[in-house]
């Protein structure tokens, strides 16, 4: 549309009123305006937020009008149903059928002693911390519910306990509070460990690896293993058999069958095939409950009567200060850590060690860093080739005097000569045979500069044994990748600047190996840990870490938050929480455990 030349827009005026500037009514108007400017700012910045006694002024702002629905604290503080192994106001022993599906985002509750007897290799995570921190949740702790000789009631001394706001709540909410009551109150003391659904996941993985290691019938998913592993997208999980996915006896039944079917011995449908060993990584932001679900794991595991290795504390081997040894392969020792674990594993393990045999040629293999003999020795190859060069030389005459096919001989002689004199130190060299795993694990503990190779040699039988299922559990496991505290001159002027990278340890490169395929009947299951490295860096595929084998531990739901909440109330964690405001927040940590304690132990 064309603007012809000379029009003026018109526009509308509006009686306005003027206020002058120093009158009160401008006065006030321009304090309510600032201080909404203000509010909105702070919300802006998330700081209005962080403060729940806040949240009306919050909600006025920003408009929000709602129905306000009053919870039942009856139904989440001191609730004996969201712990699985508590019954009739008691806390009971903890069974395997306790890790069902039903049981999913409920906690087990233990007294530290009881607690001691499954991990005495110590727990992962956060737990050894709140075990000093509050006492391990026992039952002598002092507070106004228990006091000597009176009954705990809502006007005894010490106001501020958590059961006695809890009974106040119940009476001005016209619920009359029983002795009973109370007493079950005071019986929901210990260590809560939360049954997330990816521990029921690997739990329910780890039963099918237990049951069927010998399968005496296909299972569902046979036909697919073999459908992909002919396409080469995946492994199959059975082992020791042809790429097609089947068994080495289903195998060779089939080339003995030209028509494709089984052999006599098949068409009932009992075959017996290896149900491959396997690995899984847990993976997740900091907060997430990575440690939680390794313990869960491993404690179905003891109570199943598997041979568990679990590794809670990688972190020992980067930081602490202990004594190392440096061997000629460049490998590092660290004899008095190494001693510990042995110590840590016959601890729980001391029955099934004892069952196994010593194989007399793993021994003669093993070298004091657990390398092979053979590794070991083709160090010394440059200086028996020194060596010989040297030899003929001096008798240069009587060398040139031979034919070609005798000189070959002569130095092959000569080579093999100075090879078996190569003399590496080795356990026998000093002790005898022992007759199980057990007295050899003793020999590492009473001898620290012979631990590390016991540990080599003790995984080295349990690779080949068959007779128990083996978990190896693994906490911290990205701590392998990085550099330790340690310092060598060998990695100066190196990327490393000084400092010996952590897989240079002896067992830490053990642990880091992802060798379960190598074990005949093996499950490893390894966490991560980022509360002091970055984990945006971290690339599992190149570990040879399968995407399918990485488990991602989310944040908690809104039920595991309800439930976490309500044991760190009952633990006397945080005090006076506000049951009201849980979805707030849950809102504000994102469901988040790290975050959320951090926040309700600050504001708590």
């Amino acid at each position: 549309m064309k603007i012809p030349r000379g029009f003026v827009r018109p526009f509308n005026t509006y009686n306005i009123p003027s206020i002058i500037n120093n009158s009160k009514v401008h006065s006030t108007y321009r304090e309510n305006r600032k201080r909404n400017e203000d509010d909105l700012m702070k919300i802006y910045n998330k700081e209005l937020v962080a403060f729940p006694y806040e949240e009306e002024r919050f909600n006025k702002l920003l408009n929000i009008h709602g129905p306000v629905k009053k919870k039942n604290v009856a139904d989440f503080f001191f609730n004996p149903e969201m712990y699985i192994n508590v019954k009739n106001d008691r806390v009971g022993s903890v069974t395997p059928s306790h890790f069902a599906i039903e049981n999913v985002d409920k906690c087990f509750l233990f007294e530290k002693e009881h607690l001691d007897g499954f991990f005495p290799e110590g727990l992962a995570g956060e737990l050894p911390k709140d075990i000093l921190m509050h006492g391990g949740g026992g039952t002598d702790r002092e507070s106004g519910t228990q006091t000597k000789g009176k009954e705990a009631s809502p006007d005894g001394d010490h106001q501020h306990d958590n059961l006695d706001v809890f009974l106040r709540e119940l009476e001005r909410n016209q619920i009359a509070p029983d002795h009973r009551l109370i007493k079950k109150a005071q019986q929901l003391k210990g260590v809560g460990l939360l049954f997330r659904k990816l521990a029921y996941e690997i739990v329910d993985e780890l039963k099918h690896f237990e049951e069927n290691y010998k399968l005496r019938k296909r299972r569902d998913s046979h036909k697919l293993d073999s459908y992909f592993a002919q396409r080469g997208e995946c492994a199959s999980y059975y082992d020791g058999g042809d790429t097609s996915g089947d068994s080495a006896e289903e195998a060779r039944s089939m080339k003995g069958n030209p028509n494709g079917g089984y052999s006599s011995g098949y068409h009932s449908g009992h075959q017996r095939m290896s149900y491959k060993s396997r690995s899984f990584l847990i993976d997740g932001k900091r907060g997430t409950g990575k440690s939680c679900i390794l313990n869960s794991v491993v404690l179905w595991a003891k109570l199943n009567q598997w041979l568990v290795i679990f590794v809670p504390d990688v972190k020992k081997y980067k930081f602490d200060i202990n004594t190392i040894v440096r061997s000629n392969t460049n490998l590092y020792i660290q004899p008095e850590l190494s001693r510990q674990f042995l110590e840590d594993l016959v601890k729980t393990n001391e029955s099934f060690l004892k069952k196994l045999k010593v194989d007399k040629g793993i021994l003669e293999s093993t070298c004091l860093d657990g390398t092979h003999l053979l590794y070991n020795k083709k160090i010394y190859d440059d200086i028996i080739k020194k060596t010989i060069d040297a030899e003929v030389a001096n008798d240069e005459q009587n060398y040139n005097a031979l034919s070609e096919r005798e000189k070959n001989l002569y130095m092959q002689k000569l080579y093999k000569f100075y090879y078996d004199n190569v003399k590496i130190p080795n356990l026998l060299d000093k002790f005898s045979t022992p007759p199980n795993l057990l007295e050899l694990a003793h020999i590492g503990i009473n001898n620290a500069s012979y631990a590390n190779l016991c540990i080599y040699a003790l995984f080295e039988h349990l690779k080949k044994q068959t007779e128990f299922p083996l978990l190896i559990a693994v906490d911290q496991f990205n701590f392998n990748l990085s550099v330790s505290e340690y310092l060598s001159i060998n990695f100066e002027n190196t990327k490393y600047n000084g400092y010996i990278p952590t897989y240079y340890f002896t067992i830490p490169k053990l642990l880091l190996k992802w060798d379960a395929n190598k074990y005949k009947r093996c499950v490893k299951i390894v966490s991560t840990c980022w509360d002091r490295e970055n984990r945006r860096n971290f690339r599992p595929e190149l570990l040879g870490i399968h995407k399918r084998d990485v488990k991602t531990a989310r944040n908690f739901t809104l039920r595991e938050f309800k439930n976490y909440v309500a044991h760190l109330y009952n633990q006397d964690v945080i005090y006076n929480f506000d049951v009201n405001k849980l979805e707030y927040f849950y809102m504000l940590t994102g469901g988040n455990g790290f975050q959320a304690r951090k926040l309700l132990t600050t504001l708590y």
